[in-house]
């Protein structure tokens, strides 16, 4: 809602509202995606498993190993694309598993 009434008042400022041509406007929940969860669980996760997932990299770098770079990549980056708790925290325990499973 928030979208359409600024894009609305923009457009209006600029004299190009779509209400005066007779256009009428989409709703703002089928324009906008959420994309970021800010949930207390999801920071955490996002955190607990981005931490993990630098940890790995960092070790994979420095020896040479590129299991633990691709899983600790994939674990400081798939949090940003998660929004349910349940499957960002699954997600990251199997990516965990994975990392100590791997290892040589």
């Amino acid at each position: 809602m928030k979208f359409s009434v600024v894009a609305t008042a923009l457009l209006a400022v600029r004299g190009d509202a779509p209400q005066a041509r007779g256009y009428t406007f989409w709703p703002a929940s089928s324009c906008m995606i959420e994309i970021v969860n800010f949930g207390t669980t999801n920071l955490i996760g996002g955190f607990i498993f981005g931490s993990i997932g630098f940890v790995a990299f960092a070790y994979g770098k420095r020896m040479h190993l590129w299991h633990p770079i691709f899983i600790g990549l994939a674990l400081m980056i798939y949090p940003y694309f998660v929004n349910n708790d349940i499957v960002l925290w699954a997600a990251g325990i199997a990516g965990s598993a994975t990392l100590w499973f791997v290892r040589n």
